[in-house]
């Protein structure tokens, strides 16, 4: 199974999805922010891993399957990161 995940921080929370490769919405989460400049690095690390923990449990999936080389699920993310600099 192929998903994508999508992350939007909105400022005060974070609101995610889960998809499939035809955009159709399996699961939704939301948590805190994950504004690194607002909420530290660590802080973000731990809304975002708990987030996809969220997405990948309503799925009957694991963050393991998702990023071995030969697991079950691929997976493909997007961040939608308030305040980041490209340069």
């Amino acid at each position: 199974m192929a998903y994508i995940i999508g992350f939007d921080d909105v400022g005060t929370k974070t609101i995610g999805l889960l998809t499939d490769r035809n955009g159709r919405v399996l699961a939704r989460a939301e948590s805190g922010s994950f504004n690194s400049h607002a909420v530290g690095e660590a802080q973000t690390k731990k809304v975002l891993a708990h987030a996809i923990s969220q997405l990948l449990t309503k799925v009957n999936a694991t963050w393991e399957g998702c990023v071995a080389c030969d697991g079950p699920v691929r997976c493909l993310f997007c961040l939608g990161w308030t305040g980041v600099d490209p340069r």
